[in-house]
Parts: C-alpha cells; sequence; structure tokens
C-alpha cells in the first residue's frame, strides 16, 4: 500500500454515494456478539493455539521487518528468500504441494507508465535513483500451490506483497505493518492449508513490486501474475489480499472515522477492527467473507463494498485481480487511518498486535474454509 489514505478517501465516497447513486456502496455491518463469553468458553488447547499462532507470526514479521531499503535490491531479494524458505517448509509436508518463484523483469515498453506513476505519487527522485538497478535482473512472485480435490473448480488467490515502500519513508523502512503482517499471515495460512482436505486449489502468493512508483502500472507484481492467469486460462473464483493486518488499538479515538461519513454509517472510532474493502461488483465477496469471519474471530469486522472509481478503494494487489474480471477483497486495518508509523522508520516489529493478527488469521482460515466448498459458486 502506497501514499494514500484508504478511509479518508472512501469517505469522500460514501459522500457520493449518499447524493444519489446509493448502488454505488454498501456497508455490512458488524453484528455483535458477547466476546467474554466466546473467550471463557474456548478450551485450553483453543488458547493455546492461538498463542502458539501469534508467536509464529511474530517470528515472521521480525525476520521480513528488518532494517531495508527496497532501494537496494539485495535487500529486497533478502525478504523474498525467507518467505521462499517458509513456504518450502509448508511444501515438505504434503509431496502434492508444489511452490514455484515466477520471475520477470521490468520491460522498456512498462518505462513510461512507471515514469508518469512516479510523478503522481511524488516519487519521481526515488525512481531515478534506483532507475539503473531496477532494469537490471529480475523480479520475483513466490507462490505456492495447495491442490484440492476437485481439480475442475475454480480456484482461490491469497496474496500479499513482500516489498516495503521507500518513496515516501526517502529510504529505510522496516514495514512491519505493510506489509510484513500481511506476508506473515500468508505464510500462516498456507500452512494451516497444507493441514486441510479443500475441494478448490488454493493459491498462496507473496507479490513483489505493489509500493510505488510500481503500483497500478504493468510492472506491478500482482497484475503480472494475474494477467499469466489469464493467459493460462486458469479459472479463479475469488481472491483476497491480505494488506497491513498488525496493528489495533482500543484506545477510543484512536481511528479516523471519516468525519460526517463516519457518523452515517456509524464507524467505530476505535482502531481495533479488521476491514474488508471491495468494489462494488464484488459485494457478494465482501457479503460472504464478513458473515464467515465474524463467526471466527473475535476481533470486530468491517466490510464495505464501493465502486471502483472511488479513490481508495483499488488501493492493493486485489486491485489486479479486477483487471482480469476476478472478484477481490482487501483485508486490512486501514494503515495510515492508523498506524501513524505507516510509510515511517518506526513501521517496526515491537508496534504490532500479534494476538488481534492471529485471530484475524484464525477468521481468515475459516474464510477460505468456506469458499473453497467447489458446489457453492
Amino acid at each position: 500500500m502506497t501514499v494514500r489514505a484508504v478511509w479518508a478517501a472512501v469517505a469522500a465516497g460514501i459522500l457520493l454515494t449518499t447524493a444519489g447513486c446509493g448502488l454505488l456502496l454498501r456497508r455490512f455491518p458488524e453484528i455483535r456478539t458477547d466476546v467474554a463469553i466466546r473467550e471463557g468458553s474456548e478450551s485450553c488447547g483453543v488458547r493455546r493455539a492461538r498463542e502458539d499462532r501469534a508467536e509464529r507470526l511474530r517470528r515472521d514479521v521480525e525476520a521480513i521487518a528488518f532494517e531495508r531499503s527496497h532501494r537496494r535490491r539485495v535487500e529486497l531479494d533478502r525478504a523474498r528468500g525467507y518467505v521462499e524458505a517458509k513456504l518450502e517448509d509448508v511444501a515438505t509436508t504434503n509431496d502434492t504441494i508444489r511452490l514455484a518463484t515466477h520471475p520477470y523483469a521490468i520491460e522498456v515498453r512498462w518505462l513510461d507508465a512507471i515514469r508518469r506513476r512516479a510523478d503522481v505519487s511524488g516519487c519521481a527522485d526515488c525512481w531515478e535513483d534506483q532507475k539503473r538497478e531496477m532494469l537490471e535482473g529480475e523480479f520475483h512472485n513466490v507462490e505456492l500451490v495447495v491442490p484440492g480435490h476437485d481439480p475442475d473448480a475454480p480456484e482461490i488467490v491469497v496474496g500479499a506483497h513482500y516489498d516495503s515502500d521507500t518513496c515516501e519513508s526517502k529510504g529505510v523502512n522496516p514495514g512491519a505493518d505493510d506489509n510484513a503482517s500481511g506476508v506473515a499471515a500468508l505464510i500462516e495460512l498456507a500452512r494451516m492449508a497444507a493441514e486441510k482436505q479443500r475441494a478448490r486449489t488454493i493459491r498462496f502468493v507473496a507479490f513483489t513490486n505493489e509500493e510505488e512508483p510500481f503500483f497500478h502500472t504493468p510492472a506491478m507484481g500482482s497484475l503480472v501474475y494475474a494477467r499469466g492467469l489469464a493467459d493460462a486460462d486458469v479459472p479463479v473464483a475469488a481472491m483476497l489480499s491480505l494488506e497491513t493486518l498488525g496493528f489495533y488499538s482500543d484506545e477510543a479515538g484512536s481511528q479516523d472515522t471519516l468525519g460526517i461519513a463516519g457518523k452515517i454509517y456509524d464507524l467505530p472510532d476505535t482502531g481495533n477492527y479488521v476491514a474488508l474493502v471491495a468494489d462494488h461488483r464484488s459485494a457478494c465477496l465482501v457479503e460472504r467473507v464478513s458473515a464467515v469471519m465474524r463467526d471466527e474471530t473475535l476481533v470486530r469486522v468491517e466490510g464495505i463494498a464501493a465502486w471502483a472509481g472511488i479513490p481508495g478503494v483499488d488501493w492493493s494487489d486485489h486491485w489486479s485481480f479486477w483487471q482480469i474480471g476476478v472478484p477481490a477483497v482487501m483485508v486490512t486495518d486501514t494503515a495510515p487511518n492508523r498506524n501513524r508509523c505507516y510509510h515511517r522508520p518506526c513501521d517496526r516489529p515491537d508496534r504490532l498486535d500479534y494476538p488481534k493478527l492471529a485471530e484475524v488469521v484464525a477468521g481468515l482460515d475459516r474464510v477460505l474454509d468456506d469458499l473453497a466448498e467447489a458446489d457453492e459458486e
């Protein structure tokens, strides 16, 4: 996720839709449950499993969110190497699981689009500094495929980008929340998937080049990957983009409530929820994911589906799958509207809430159980 205030922009869209375009945005409000009762009813084994999951997530975030600057290719490759190693560990548990790294080079015909994006995003100097290195060698998407028992069923893609911003942060940015948290969740979900039998095949993909100046250009890793699936005629039923998932606060006023729009839709002013964001064509997917997550996770869930033209709705890798006609949802902690260290050197692992991140992962695992039922389209 780059320099783009997701919820502030969505707020403008909410106001627009209430002015006469009501079909362009829907909110799926939280159905509240008695969290205390749910927590108290859990067995010691369940609680221990959640604690272990939180610790694994912590270790993965700490390994990925080192003092890195992706202006230096070697550090981007170091992050990728860790992700590959963790996914290889998953692959060794089941000989049907496939691990692949998909390299691609920046094509000369893409340079105008990248240059324009750099100018628009304020990253022109950054791009000029790193252009020579970016044009040499290859970038890599890392994919783990967990086959389903129905090979004819359209597949599910779960993705998270492993690069971190280096433009807004002016260099060093560990990127713990954005987006080591999303990648750690991806690794954990892949590990859990390897232990299950599901109908649909699920592809877990760590994308490169989501950040500026590659965002919304042909060089964006998830767009390269999505177009590859389309060219290979791989049917995809849904995509989940895991984007900045680790920062939560129980303090009142810790969440930007989007002013008047927040009052209209009763959005909470406490930053302790996870948000699901998509375009209006993916509204059914948002509604389905919201309902399933709320039955599983102790973290509050807020879902919004809006017209894709509203700024903020398409600000992660889910956008790439809309380009090939696949319903896709961004799962996020709302980034700069909650985390003051977004795209800054202080985005470090010790600021994240790993028990809540573990809760979100538990909810997403249940979502995959639901989406991977091939008899439900």
